[in-house]
């Protein structure tokens, strides 16, 4: 910019303030598009160590496996469909109406699907996600979640242990980090989750930290933000924030995977809940997370 090298300087300044050293990498977003009453909505996402691989799950209990086509960033460009069914409940039959918010997918060490419920809240384990469910323990504090603002975040660590954050607790207050181990119900910790913020989606990564994507809704449009929490005996030993997008910036980002590329760095791919509304959108979003 000749004769202006204060200006120059100037917007250096800012961007380096707006990218600090160890910020999240924004990498890409890519917007899906699909037929029918049943496509949009996705709110669980899990998915294969080498992020090729993803089980995306809806708010009325679709379940699809897809292949993810990646660019030479890493971000995903395309997907296929390997396979696609509705959920059942733990008598076999097809999961319908409010009862088929889906919210929350993760695997634990021997292979079996857990999914969360928003709606009448409850988490339900597949042997077969073509069968029916097995009712896991049912926390008695589920009974005052509100309707719209249940179950949502979900992971499971390598031992097993389930971890779930309801997206909001009666009278508005912090949400606890619930954690199901030995089929018995404690509280692990209560994040710093704040400033509008709300836990929509959780996973782990390949040393054990726990990631919780957070969404703001601000009636023009969503913020996210993801947090990773170092777990101990004692409960939470760390909580630092990772990414917060602006306004706008992505659509409503309900569903996280963690993962790592071929060179080693650790990624996350967000999936965004459309609502089943034309002026919304569903996207994959990856970012390359500091480690």
């Amino acid at each position: 910019m000749p004769g202006r090298p204060g200006a120059l300087i100037l917007a250096t300044l800012l961007a380096l303030t707006a990218a600090p050293i160890g910020a999240a990498e924004f990498v890409g977003a890519w917007e899906w598009d699909g037929d029918g009453d049943l496509f949009g909505g996705f709110s669980g996402l899990d998915m294969s160590e080498d992020g090729l691989t993803a089980h995306v799950l809806n708010d009325r209990s679709r379940l699809m496996v897809l292949e993810l086509k990646r660019g030479e960033s890493g971000a995903v460009e395309g997907v296929g469909l390997r396979s696609d069914g509705l959920l059942r409940d733990n008598r076999g039959n097809r999961i319908e109406g409010d009862l088929a918010d889906a919210e929350g997918l993760a695997f634990d060490p021997e292979g079996r699907m857990v999914v969360t419920f928003e709606n009448l809240p409850r988490i339900y384990a597949y042997d077969d996600p073509r069968g029916a469910a097995t009712a896991l323990p049912f926390y008695p504090g589920f009974m005052a979640l509100p309707t719209n603002g249940g179950l949502e975040a979900l992971a499971i660590d390598e031992s097993g242990t389930l971890y779930t954050l309801p997206e909001v607790m009666p009278g508005g207050g912090p949400s606890p980090l619930l954690r199901l181990r030995n089929n018995a119900w404690d509280i692990a910790g209560i994040p710093d989750i704040r400033d509008g913020f709300r836990p929509v989606g959780a996973d782990f990564d390949d040393r054990g930290r726990l990631y919780i994507l957070e969404r703001d809704f601000r009636w023009i449009g969503f913020r996210s933000r993801v947090r990773r929490l170092t777990l101990d005996d004692e409960g939470i030993a760390s909580d630092e924030i990772l990414m917060t997008s602006d306004l706008l910036q992505h659509d409503n980002l309900e569903g996280i995977a963690i993962w790592r590329d071929d060179r080693d760095r650790l990624r996350a791919t967000m999936v965004s809940d459309d609502n089943f509304l034309p002026v919304q959108r569903t996207e994959f979003v990856d970012y390359i997370l500091p480690d």
